[in-house]
């Protein structure tokens, strides 16, 4: 599961070796994907490419913390946390 804060960030990167499911579960996240920013809430799901350039945003005022289910295809990438 992931889990921000209002106002935290999560700075760009990519997963070389893996694609990325978030199914959000509560809050809201600004997502940048390859430099395209769009919002997704509770019932969203996000789908990252592998490679994929990308960052997420919660927004401050929104005032509700961001939580997902986390998926990685192959599995790999979750071992960091």
């Amino acid at each position: 599961a992931l889990s921000l804060a209002p106002g935290a960030a999560v700075p760009e990167h990519t997963h070389p070796d893996a694609g990325e499911w978030l199914a959000v579960t509560a809050g809201i996240v600004e997502l940048s994907l390859e430099g395209v920013v769009s919002a997704a809430a509770p019932g969203d799901v996000i789908f990252i490419p592998v490679g994929a350039r990308h960052s997420a945003r919660v927004p401050l005022d929104s005032g509700v913390a961001f939580s997902a289910v986390q998926i990685y295809s192959p599995a790999g990438p979750e071992q960091r946390f």
